[in-house]
């Protein structure tokens, strides 16, 4: 759940075939920090978070390259 500027948005988990939750929380923190930074609304930046956080989760360890898709877009 995420409230931007009185917009609420709750969004589903996405499922992933877990190796290490290690950084889930601080890449969920990070994409949704750059999302509030360029302006985005409350549902866009919630959902690239969830993909980021999940990504993180199915990569063992706690330092991860992201793949393209999931780099940030202004």
């Amino acid at each position: 759940m995420l409230l931007v500027d009185g917009q609420f948005s709750d969004r589903e988990g996405q499922a992933v075939a877990v190796a290490d939750t290690v950084g889930a929380g601080d890449a969920y923190t990070a994409a949704m920090m750059l999302g509030l930074l360029a302006g985005h609304d409350a549902d866009r930046i919630n959902a690239w978070a969830i993909q980021v956080a999940s990504h993180a989760c199915s990569v063992a360890g706690g330092t991860m390259q992201f793949p393209a898709s999931l780099h940030f877009q202004p």
